[in-house]
């Protein structure tokens, strides 16, 4: 498990993180998958464990909001915490929420087949504990 104390919310650390933790060809681990907005994902359930100290850093500089009550729109996360806009779109929003799912950090408000009541269909998270 990485140990780590400070790392920027950046969509270039997220992609790295993704990326490192996706099932790769040849991988013969029982992948943790994870539904997100468009696609569904597969990880590799040790480089997960590598990585979770960081995915959890990442979670944490989000704002409070999605660790409350049925969360926030992930939408709202392309913004951190202080108020500085990390990413400029939602796919790496949605990269980090999928790793958050994956290492049950985070998980989606509502079911997918529920996702139509929300606005664009852009799913709701919350921040686990």
């Amino acid at each position: 498990m990485d140990v780590v104390t400070e790392i920027a919310l950046t969509t270039a650390e997220v992609g790295r993180i993704f990326d490192e933790c996706c099932i790769q060809e040849g991988d013969e681990a029982t992948p943790e998958r994870v539904e997100g907005m468009n696609d569904a994902y597969s990880f590799h359930p040790s480089r997960l464990f590598v990585h979770a100290a960081t995915i959890k850093l990442l979670l944490g500089k989000l704002s409070p909001k999605y660790s409350s009550g049925s969360g926030m729109s992930i939408m709202h996360a392309r913004m951190d915490r202080t108020g500085h806009q990390w990413a400029n779109d939602i796919r790496p929003v949605e990269q980090l929420f999928c790793l958050g799912i994956a290492i049950k950090a985070a998980k989606w408000s509502l079911p997918r087949a529920k996702w139509a009541i929300f606005t664009d269909e852009i799913p709701y998270a919350v921040i686990l504990a």
